[in-house]
């Protein structure tokens, strides 16, 4: 029910002009126990949504100057409110795809999920037998101080001000049960951590919502040419907090122990860092050559073996974690809210591009191989 608790409450349908009548009624009901009403009015939401579109016409996508006016707007609004890095991505945004009416670019994020390659094996009793990492009480407190705002939600729509809503002052004047929620979330996240829960829970706690982000501008396109996407996993809100707090003490660990070769890792910035930095060498030393590999597809077809993990013993609490994450099989979901469409395919293999824990977890299973290519090349 939490996961669903914003959705019931606090959606907002396009074009109704009584939200603030619906949202009295909803609050009502809730203070009241009254579930059974709560689902019935979403319901009822959802067959007068789905209604609405079916009659209608679909909306033309958005021009490139109309795409490009919205972009500077944004970019203007979040420098303004100082978010300076996600002002200079809205900028230079390239736009959507809507997966979920465009058939051609949904079969292509189909092919981006690729099906399990390998069995993940079964742990050793010495696996099960390691120490489980738990979240600190004040690193949790503090990663939910510092989430960002208007940050895109998961299927639930549960936003990071939800989850900031649980934090009081000592001076505060709310009641003790109110202030005790926090409390309530962190038992809770060390509950999920540390395997206390039922494994159904994790077919939950996996599913994600899946935004397809066009690589390339719209008018470059050639006659007949299907937008290229890259397929960006949104998690709920909740997960993405608790994997943050999770993380937060090893990072360094984890910086320490794939750095040069992988200069990223946990850095503020990094990627916009190596880009100017390489573009300082390249102007100073005007016959340098640098090379640029990519591998297609790599984040999402990565094997998810956890041997890497074991192999670093300052990285063993974070195994049992990661093995309950990796077994499922995740929920893909087209948009979020009441309004979703299940995708026809799932998070089978690799790591969710855009969770919070991938970009650690990826390099942690691909340094072997980094290693292996940066000795060929001295060579």
């Amino acid at each position: 029910m939490l996961f669903i608790l914003p959705t019931l409450l606090l959606r907002k349908i396009k074009g109704d002009g009584k939200l603030l009548s619906d949202l009295r009624t909803r609050f009502r009901h809730w203070k009241l126990n009254q579930w059974k009403e709560l689902v019935e009015d979403l319901e009822a939401d959802i067959v007068r949504v789905h209604g609405r579109t079916a009659d209608s016409t679909p909306p033309n996508p958005k021009s490139a100057q109309e795409l490009q006016a919205f972009n500077v707007r944004r970019g203007i609004e979040l420098i303004s409110e100082g978010q300076m890095s996600r002002g200079s991505k809205a900028l230079l945004s390239k736009g959507l795809s809507d997966i979920a009416t465009n058939e051609a670019i949904n079969e292509q994020m189909k092919s981006k999920f690729p099906s399990r390659k390998m069995v993940i094996p079964s742990p050793t009793e010495a696996q099960w037998n390691e120490e489980r990492a738990s979240i600190d009480r004040e690193i949790l407190r503090t990663t939910i101080m510092q989430l960002k705002s208007q940050v895109s939600p998961g299927l639930s729509g549960f936003r990071y001000e939800h989850i900031q809503a649980i934090l009081f002052s000592e001076h505060s004047k709310a009641n003790r049960l109110a202030k005790s929620t926090f409390d309530e979330v962190h038992s809770l996240s060390n509950d999920i951590v540390q395997g206390r829960l039922p494994w159904y829970f994790n077919q939950i706690w996996n599913e994600s919502s899946l935004t397809a982000l066009n690589k390339k501008d719209a008018a470059d396109l050639e006659t007949n040419e299907i937008m290229d996407c890259r397929p960006i996993c949104k998690g709920e809100a909740i997960t993405k907090v608790i994997n943050k707090a999770l993380y937060k003490p090893y990072m360094n660990k984890i910086k320490a122990g794939y750095e040069p070769s992988q200069f990223s890792v946990g850095t503020n910035g990094g990627g916009s860092q190596l880009i100017m930095e390489i573009t300082l060498l390249l102007e100073a030393n005007p016959d340098w050559v640098i090379i640029a590999l990519d591998i297609s597809n790599a984040f999402n077809e990565i094997q998810r073996h956890l041997r890497r993990v074991m192999e670093n013993i300052e990285l063993r609490p974070l195994w049992y974690y990661n093995f309950r994450d990796m077994m499922i099989s995740g929920f893909i979901g087209l948009g979020y809210g009441p309004f979703i469409k299940a995708a026809t395919y799932q998070m089978d293999e690799g790591i969710k591009q855009g969770d919070m824990e991938a970009m650690p977890n990826f390099c942690i299973g691909i340094n072997q191989a980094n290693k292996s290519r940066c000795k060929k090349r001295a060579v």
